[in-house]
């Protein structure tokens, strides 16, 4: 059973408190599904962001930060992971990284 999936309803209140994942765009989709925002404009700061919840509730966001280059969909780039706290972020960083495997 999954233990990360895309969350449905608003997320508010999260920040980066530090914790990020490396990986590739395509292994993140195979786990989470598409994107919940993309924008393939190289200028922006977030290109693609997923808001996302454990399977216990917690939620955040996957998103990648300042990349300013097109994002090859198979390179593998550190992902930053946005939460309520410290402890919402190492959850979700902890559960993304087994459903990695």
């Amino acid at each position: 059973m999954k233990q990360i999936k895309i969350c449905e309803s608003d997320i508010i209140g999260t920040s980066f408190h530090g914790y990020t994942i490396i990986t590739s765009y395509n292994k993140l989709k195979k786990v989470l599904g598409p994107p919940t925002y993309e924008n393939e404009d190289k200028d922006e700061k977030t290109q693609f962001e997923w808001a996302v919840e454990t399977i216990d509730g917690v939620k955040g966001y996957i998103y990648d930060w300042k990349e300013y280059r097109k994002i090859k969909k198979k390179e593998d780039i550190i992902w930053h992971i946005g939460g309520k706290d410290s402890e919402s972020c190492q959850k979700i960083k902890d559960t993304l990284n087994a459903e990695l495997k």
